[in-house]
């Protein structure tokens, strides 16, 4: 995201020369008291590179590490549990998961959301909506 003439595909910050302006970096979440809360899951990966690209910090923002280990992650297990019992073979969903900016940032500058929020669709096998 900071370099406009980089490559469009994904990097790791090791391969990126411009850092920090426009993007978190790792260092931001070190001795913070946050997690770095993925919004799309590893384990919903269909491949490796999607499951590469879950640890990006373009996949993050900043999350209570009670609510990360917690409630979030018994969510995500949750819905990856129903998509895969409930779903239509083949299991295709579409699945939607953003963040509600917050008031406080860390190191002034990465913002901390108020709401991690997910919502999802899928034919069932009934060929009906599940959705949440």
């Amino acid at each position: 995201l900071d370099d406009n003439n980089g490559s469009p595909s994904m990097k790791f910050e090791t391969d990126v020369k411009i850092l920090g302006n426009c993007q978190a970096l790792n260092e931001d979440y070190v001795k913070s008291d946050h997690d770095k809360g993925h919004l799309e899951p590893v384990f919903q990966a269909n491949s490796q590179g999607c499951a590469n690209a879950t640890f990006t910090l373009t996949n993050a923002a900043p999350q209570n590490p009670s609510f990360n280990r917690g409630k979030w992650r018994d969510l995500e297990k949750e819905i990856a549990d129903k998509l895969s019992d409930q779903c239509k073979l083949p299991n295709k969903a579409y699945i939607v998961t953003g963040v509600v900016p917050g008031t406080k940032n860390l190191n002034n500058r990465v913002n901390v959301p108020s709401h991690f929020w997910t919502a999802y669709c899928c034919l069932d096998n009934s060929n009906n909506f599940l959705f949440s």
